[in-house]
């Protein structure tokens, strides 16, 4: 019993680990969410820097634009939510 019991065991212990995370819905949700907030943090840099000419605002744009992407990359990936 012990020899099939302990292997069974640390079985069952990583299955329920692997299958415990967000599933893909919920990872789009969570990467649309993320897209979104880059992009509108984008956006409001991009309005500072050349609206008010802040050098910090300017090199926050660059930064912002890649996450955005980032994160709308994988949303397209796994499909739309």
């Amino acid at each position: 019993m012990g020899c099939i019991g302990v292997p069974a065991l640390i079985a069952f212990a990583v299955y329920i680990i692997a299958t415990s995370g967000p599933n893909a819905e919920e990872r789009r949700g969570s990467d649309l969410k993320f897209a979104e907030k880059y992009e509108l943090e984008e956006k409001n840099a991009r309005f500072a820097c050349y609206n008010l000419n802040l050098a910090k605002a300017c090199n926050e744009i660059d930064k912002n634009a890649e996450l955005a992407r980032y994160y709308r990359q994988r949303v397209e990936a796994a499909g739309r939510p």
